[in-house]
């Protein structure tokens, strides 16, 4: 079965694993940025990306208004990407 098929899969879920991989290639970036470079819709990758600041996985600096992952977010990043 192709991925995505099944009725539990989560395309939420999905994009948001995508946007934590996509912060680990990179030492900063905005979130137009990262909106552009994975075809996640502006409005999404700001829910998402100020979602995993409030968890801790991203950070945010205050007047540039990039992110970039933080160690739990590397942590994350590292273990999917040994998996995939």
């Amino acid at each position: 079965m192709a991925k995505g098929q099944t009725p539990y899969f989560s395309k939420s879920l999905e994009k948001g694993l995508l946007i934590c991989l996509f912060n680990q290639d990179r030492i900063s970036c905005t979130q137009s940025d990262i909106s552009k470079l994975t075809g996640i819709t502006m409005t999404s990758t700001y829910r998402f990306v100020n979602t995993f600041v409030e968890l801790g996985y991203l950070q945010k600096h205050p007047e540039t208004k990039k992110t970039e992952a933080r160690i739990k977010g590397h942590f994350i990043g590292t273990w999917l990407v040994e998996r995939i």
